[in-house]
């Protein structure tokens, strides 16, 4: 008999839920790449990218206390 917990899907559902706006940064980013060069927004952009993957990993992280 097969049993799964609700936190565990729940807490399945959150990570994948958090990867997405890390993923559609990413993919702005490689869009948007020689304007960020161009308007020196470097910074902003590894800034903003770190935010990203934090909330990312946090469910991960989450999952691994229930």
């Amino acid at each position: 008999m097969d049993v799964v917990l609700p936190t565990v899907t729940f807490g399945t559902v959150l990570y994948l839920e958090a990867k997405s706006p890390l993923y559609t940064y990413f993919t702005e980013i490689l869009e948007g790449l020689t304007t960020i060069r161009d308007f020196q927004w470097q910074a902003h952009s590894i800034n903003v990218n770190l935010k990203c993957l934090d909330n990312s990993q946090k469910p991960y992280y989450l999952m691994f206390c229930i």
